[in-house]
């Protein structure tokens, strides 16, 4: 999907009942990184970039991808809503998680600069500099295998995730 100069919004993007045999990185890559670099904080807003809304996925398979979706805006622009698929259990694990440095949590392991002087996180679910945004995980479970925050939110405002269940795999 490539936007001409008169698009102002994308919503309602569903994928459902997709297979995939094989993908490199991502089964299903939404980005506003159109060249691949993030835009730092100096950044001139580019001119005419659309909104981003109502994305659902539900029954997307792949059988060898690093992660089964990756959605990614930029500061500024807005995705919204984000509609897991009903009732589905997800596995969290540590080598297809998103890593972040520079992340010290108070109340969890590894959380002193003394112990973890990267602020090294893996997260399921990611999100920097957004606003606005609903994650409606429609009674799915996300299944953390290993050591994960599983939800990490960076001067983010406005985010309200409902209807997931968190749990850990023992």
């Amino acid at each position: 999907l490539i936007c001409n100069k008169k698009c102002e919004r994308i919503k309602n993007l569903d994928f459902e009942n997709l297979e995939i045999e094989e993908a490199t990185s991502e089964a299903i890559s939404i980005t506003m990184r159109y060249t691949g670099e993030p835009l730092d904080d100096q950044s001139v807003p580019v001119a005419n970039m659309p909104k981003i809304r109502n994305i659902s996925i539900k029954n997307v398979t792949c059988k060898n991808a690093k992660r089964a979706y990756e959605i990614v805006g930029e500061k500024g622009y807005e995705i919204e809503n984000i509609i897991l698929e009903k009732d589905k259990i997800y596995h969290a694990k540590q080598d297809d998680s998103f890593i972040k440095t520079g992340y010290y949590c108070s109340n969890t392991a590894r959380r002193t600069e003394k112990e973890n002087p990267d602020g090294l996180r893996r997260s399921a679910i990611f999100l920097e500099n957004k606003r606005n945004i609903t994650i409606d995980g429609n009674g799915s479970t996300i299944l953390v295998h290993g050591k994960m925050t599983p939800l990490l939110f960076d001067r983010c405002e406005n985010i309200t995730v409902e209807n997931l269940i968190i749990d850990y795999f023992c």
